[in-house]
């Protein structure tokens, strides 16, 4: 199979066809090889849908591709509307492919009947079965009407003309109406809310008199929709039933799961359920009784299921039309709603170019305070914590409601939104996705409504981030930076581009606020204003000029969309890719210097009023202040904290009221100095305004004003949304009795002052002495200050770092850092930084391609040789890896150096084993068996010992056998004689036990001189005088018996059994001492033994080392002394491989992993397609090995992370002079 397909398609009716629903859920197609030109088909049987075929023109080996994207599916609506029951349809997905074959697939599904309702699979088409035109209605309502006349109400049917008590009244008279048809209720089949069902539609019902409660559900829900009267179908399991709306409203979403939603609704009068089933026969069931019995069911959440708005639902789900059976064949009405003949919209007023007006110093100073950098959102707008599009149809019309005033609640997509995808790839481009929500928009935004393409998790998140900022914003500046946006530039920044970027193009203030469920937005009452920041960057990077914008052009309808829209379209004519576009969007939009920006677009007539500014202003001369006094004496000055001799002077001389600029690094006192002037300005009975960038640095001076008692003397006047109260309060406590000092007391603290100025101006002297470096710390102070730290960051400088560098040496940095950067960015086009990555090279020769190219290629060729070598060798019987020179060397001198008598043996892996058991049986068998007693030997320690040497006897003759080891015949003979010791000890303990019953121990030493046998022999052999013989017996031998009164017969066994025991005993010491003498031979046998294992153990563990099994290494020894030749020839390939080696890493100085033929050609693999590259990224090896040198490497690593070079030089320089500092 040169192709894998996958189809899937849901259940096929004409309730999809009718609201445009592919039937295909899922399509698609993998290529198991590449392919030149595929055409797929899609038909099905019976033909319910129309064939059709597309053509893709090539797919690679195992991409995949989404069919659904291309197919265009066309359901044949004739055979749909005819069809009167379940029909199986199987559709099927042919491949044609360019070698004429053909692969498909099939995916069996069914024709829905023309009145059937698919279930859970579209719970929202159950809308489509409400139909109001339906012709049967007419009784209801006629019905209806008299039913309101009875009850005395005005008979019309009006829909949402009167409150909520006469749409109660409506809903109730048609409620009664259709009670009054005498439907009779059929039991819904079971499951119907998951499988779906049959659904009767209103004509049916009035004519047959039947329904279920889902077709009560649909007459009643069709019958309210015929007089205007919005309505609700609810789902529960195995049930349904209605509901309407008291108010003219809809709910947000079609589908909503939430049964307590539709619950509040309810019991705040806003909606009502009715139990439908309560109007079928007998039809006795009051109105209110249907309501509550409905209510009830709706707080079970358990049987719950769903509810569909069937007003919300219009936006896309139309109800069925009208079917018809004529002649024979099924025909359904036309579509009123069909637009397809309508009207083309206006194409709008094109508005004449106009001409703009020269830029003025204040307007060249707002500019430079923007930032139009890629970080500002105002010029690459972006989803997320500080935007968030909105789903808007119509920009202009959007802007015109959205100025007027009033909340609009901002919401989560739409549940049946199908502009997801193209949202994604264009998340600003509005007009691009509205999709099928154009629809509702117009009705949504009329409530006050307005949607985000994002979920409800996403929007709460970006919404949530975006408060934050505004409020933070507000609090720390006084400044508004929250807008709502309507047109957006698409731009690119270089041509050809692909990424698009998204600019702001009008700027609507708006504020955000916080609901108990969610956020609106509001306009905020100051000026719409153009992004003028995004004016700025085309002039100054595009030389893009947009003229017209300041003011910006209005209509009746406040700021000229349109008009500025065209305006910018005309200025971007040539840019390729460059669009206007009609979008919308809440976002936070500001910077660091946005309130300064501020302050001089509101107040620059105000500032003006200064005579330097004014000068500024106009470009005309300022005269300067003559040369500050150099008088630094506290006298006649007011000063309420401590001060240095330059701050009393800057205090003396703001008291004299001349122009100058007091400067100096954090904590030098600057806050302390201010808190003087304005304490000295207000005892010489002046006001004073103290301006601050923000409100901390007011805060901290307030503190010191409060701590000397003056705090009630000071108005915050920070922000224009001050209250009212809180300035009253502020004056109110101005009018309080001020703190009183003692004066007696001031005579003192200026005295200590004076004796602590001296150690100031030595503070102040060291603060500017020169350090080994060339600079003072007040120097590296200021030049750290001078370098822009918006976007700097703290890169690691070493100590040692900081005092190596000299004026000159920090003078070529900066161009060797641009240099780097830009090495490093002409490195990243031209090659693959990734690829090259492990390549270190900062030599820049012009061959360096051509050299690192030949020492891959000696390489390569040296590789060949060793494989080839390595292929003789273990065809000859040596396995060595052919890939991996370490270890084949390792193998090679394993197989030469291990000792040949033991490389050779085929039990070589066993014999360490086998010596240390045979020593071990040796030291256990020998020394038992030296000082043996036959007496005293137990039969277990004899049985135990006789294995023992059995086995040991086992052993050596096992180790002679195999070669390993030889000369063991006298230790064999000594095993097997305490094997036979042991033996015979064992048999004659039984004798010994039996004479040991009657006889004492020693009886053996007294037989050797009374021999005890012979005597009893002769006295009970004598004839004559025989009793005394007994006795005289009995008497010699007391001595030895255990019982000394036994009887003379009764000891005949034993008597017997003495001298035999006796004898072998006698025996077995002999062969004890024996083995006694043989200890020589056995302590030999054991040195032997360790030197066989020693030398056993090195041959095996030179096996291992070489990655051989020792059995291999005999096979390999044997082959080694005929392969001398091809292991001498494996031996210098490997040399000339190792020799190739190392040239190609001395040219590349990589650190890759060159250990092993594979890994080497794994690097040259990676690397030699990139080479066209490496004298580039040579170039940024060598300012890299510089800077490195230097001890900066932390800005290579700055610059690798894709930071501006502009960045690099401040964070580099920032973080030089900060090590300075703090050495």
């Amino acid at each position: 199979m040169r192709i894998g397909l996958e189809i899937e398609v849901s259940r096929i009716g004409y309730v999809l066809h009718r609201n445009g629903m592919n039937p295909v859920t899922s399509a698609a197609a993998e290529a198991k090889e590449d392919l030149k030109e595929v055409v797929f088909t899609v038909r099905s049987d019976p033909p319910f849908i129309a064939e059709s075929s597309f053509k893709v023109d090539g797919l690679a080996s195992g991409s995949r591709i989404d069919l659904r994207e291309h197919m265009k599916i066309s359901l044949d609506p004739s055979l749909l509307i005819s069809a009167a029951d379940a029909v199986p349809c199987r559709v099927t997905l042919e491949a044609s492919l360019d070698d004429g074959s053909v692969e498909s697939e099939f995916c069996d599904t069914e024709v829905l009947p023309f009145e059937f309702w698919p279930g859970f699979e579209c719970p929202d088409l159950i809308a489509s079965f409400v139909t109001p035109n339906s012709e049967g209605l007419t009784e209801i309502r006629s019905s209806a009407s008299d039913i309101l006349k009875e009850w005395g109400m005005d008979p019309s049917l009006e829909g949402y003309q009167g409150d909520r008590d006469r749409v109660a009244a409506i809903a109730a008279a048609v409620y009664v109406a259709i009670q009054r048809l005498n439907v009779n209720y059929v039991v819904a089949p079971a499951g119907f809310e998951t499988s779906g069902q049959r659904v009767r539609l209103p004509d049916v019902v009035v004519s047959s008199k039947e329904g279920t409660c889902l077709d009560m559900a649909v007459l009643y829900c069709s019958a309210l929709e015929s007089i205007r009267i919005n309505t609700f179908v609810f789902l529960f399991k195995g049930h349904a039933c209605a509901g309407f709306w008291l108010v003219d409203e809809h709910m947000a979403d079609v589908v909503s799961v939430d049964s307590s939603a539709i619950t509040r609704l309810i019991r705040n009068h806003d909606a009502c359920a009715v139990e439908c089933t309560s109007m079928c026969s007998p039809g006795n069931t009051p109105f209110d009784d249907a309501c509550k019995a409905a209510l009830e069911r709706l707080d079970d959440a358990d049987s719950f299921i769903s509810a569909i708005d069937v007003r919300k639902a219009r936006t896309s789900i139309s109800p069925l039309p009208t079917r018809r059976f004529e002649n024979g064949i099924w025909t359904v009405d036309r579509d009123e709603a069909d637009g397809s003949n309508a009207a083309p919209r206006s194409v709008g007023h094109v508005y004449e170019d106009v001409e703009d007006r020269a830029l003025t110093r204040v307007d060249l100073w707002k500019r430079d305070l923007l930032d139009t950098t890629s970080r500002n959102p105002l010029v690459n707008m972006k989803v997320g914590a500080k935007a968030v599009p909105l789903l808007v149809s119509d920009a202009a019309s959007f802007k015109d409601r959205f100025s007027e005033g009033g909340q609009f609640s901002i919401m989560p997509k739409p549940q049946d939104w199908n502009g997801s995808k193209t949202y994604e790839e264009r998340p600003f481009e509005t007009e691009a996705y509205i999709g099928n929500y154009g629809k509702a928009y117009q009705d949504e935004v009329a409530r006050g409504w307005l949607r985000t393409p994002l979920s409800e998790g996403e929007t709460t998140a970006s919404l949530k981030s975006i408060y934050r900022l505004y409020k933070k914003e507000m609090e720390e500046s006084g400044c508004n930076s929250l807008f709502v946006t309507v047109g957006v530039l698409r731009w690119f920044e270089e041509k050809g581009g692909r990424i698009p970027r998204y600019s702001p193009l009008i700027l609507i203030p708006a504020e955000l606020v916080k609901k108990q469920k969610g956020y609106s937005v509001v306009r905020y009452d100051e000026e719409t204003v153009f992004n003028v920041t995004l004016a700025e960057k085309l002039r100054q990077e595009y030389e893009i000029t947009i003229p017209g914008i300041d003011p910006l052009p209005v209509d009746e309808g406040g700021v000229n969309v349109d008009r500025i829209t065209q305006t910018v379209r005309r200025c971007i004519e040539g840019q390729e890719g460059w669009e206007v576009l009609d979008g919308a969007a809440l976002g936070v939009f500001s910077f660091s210097q946005y309130a300064m920006w501020v302050d001089i677009d509101k107040n620059i007539d105000r500032l003006r009023e200064n005579p330097v500014v004014d000068a500024l202003v106009s470009g005309s001369v300022y005269r300067a202040d003559p040369d500050l006094e150099e008088d630094a004496d506290p006298y006649g000055l007011c000063l309420t904290v401590a001060a240095d001799g330059s701050q009393i002077k800057a205090v003396r001389a703001a008291g004299e009221g001349k122009t100058f600029v007091l400067h100096g690094p954090p904590g030098t006192g600057k806050s302390q100095t201010i808190t003087n002037l304005i304490t000295n300005a207000m005892y010489q009975g002046r006001t004073v305004l103290f301006v601050a960038e923000k409100r901390a640095a007011l805060e901290v001076v307030q503190k010191r004003l409060d701590g000397i008692g003056v705090g009630n003397h000071c108005l915050e006047l920070h922000s224009d949304k001050t209250e009212k109260s809180k300035v009253l309060e502020q004056l109110k406590r101005a009018m309080e009795p001020a703190k009183e000092y003692d004066a007696s007391k001031l005579d003192d603290v200026l005295a200590n002052l004076m004796s602590m100025r001296g150690r100031l101006d030595a503070y102040v002297t060291d603060l500017h002495r020169k350090r080994e470096w060339g600079f003072s710390a007040y120097e590296c102070i200021s030049r750290y200050e001078a370098y822009d730290s918006s976007n700097a960051k703290d890169l690691r400088i070493s100590p040692d770092t900081a005092m190596s560098m000299r004026a000159e040496t920090l003078g070529e940095l900066e161009d060797d850092l641009l240099k780097a950067c830009q090495a490093y960015g002409i490195a990243r086009e031209m090659c693959d930084t990734g690829a090259l990555g492990n390549i270190h090279a900062d030599v820049l020769a012009a061959s360096l391609q051509f050299d690192i190219e030949e020492a891959m290629d000696d390489v390569g060729r040296a590789a060949e040789e060793v494989e080839a070598a390595g292929k003789a060798l273990s065809g000859a019987g040596i396995p060595v890896d052919p890939k991996d020179v370490e270890a084949s060397r390792r193998l090679l001198e394993a197989v030469c150096g291990s000792d040949g008598g033991m490389a050779s043996n085929p039990d070589l892996e066993n014999i360490p084993g086998k010596s240390a058991r045979i020593s071990a049986l040796m030291d256990d068998v020998f020394l038992a068996a030296r000082g043996l007693d036959p007496g005293n030997m137990g039969a277990e320690a004899a049985a135990k010992l006789r294995t023992d040497a059995e086995t040991l006897s086992s052993l050596l003759q096992d180790a002679e056998s195999n070669g390993w080891i030889g000369g063991m015949e006298a230790v064999r003979k000594t095993a097997a004689d305490v094997s036979r010791y042991c033996s015979e000890a064992a048999a004659l303990r039984t004798d010994m036990d039996k004479v040991s019953t009657q006889w004492r121990q020693d009886v053996y030493a007294f037989d050797e001189r009374y021999d005890i046998k012979r005597n009893w022999d002769d006295a009970n052999g004598k004839m004559l005088f025989k009793g005394g013989a007994k006795k005289k017996f009995m008497s010699d031998v007391s001595p030895v018996l255990k019982n000394p009164g036994a009887d003379f017969d009764g000891l005949a066994g034993t008597v017997k059994l003495i001298p035999l025991v006796r004898s072998k005993l006698s025996e077995l010491r002999r062969l004890s001492e024996s083995i006694e003498k043989r200890s020589t031979d056995i302590e030999g046998l054991g040195a032997r033994l360790s030197d066989a294992s020693a030398r056993a153990g090195a041959a095996i563990s030179s096996a291992k080392a070489a990655g051989m099994e020792p059995s291999d290494l005999a096979r390999a020894y044997g082959s080694a002394e005929s392969s001398k030749e091809d292991m001498e020839k494996y031996a210098s390939a490997c040399e000339r491989w190792e020799n190739a080696r190392d040239r190609l890493a001395e040219v590349t100085k990589t650190d890759a992993d060159l250990s092993t033929i594979d890994s080497c050609a794994a690097f040259c693999e990676s690397v030699r397609p990139h080479l066209g590259g490496v004298f580039d990224w040579a170039n940024w090896n060598y300012y890299a090995s510089k800077l490195t040198s230097q001890g900066l490497g932390s800005a290579c690593d700055a610059i690798m992370s894709g930071m501006d070079p502009d960045a690099v030089v401040c964070s580099s320089y920032r973080s030089i002079y900060k090590t300075m500092i703090n050495i």
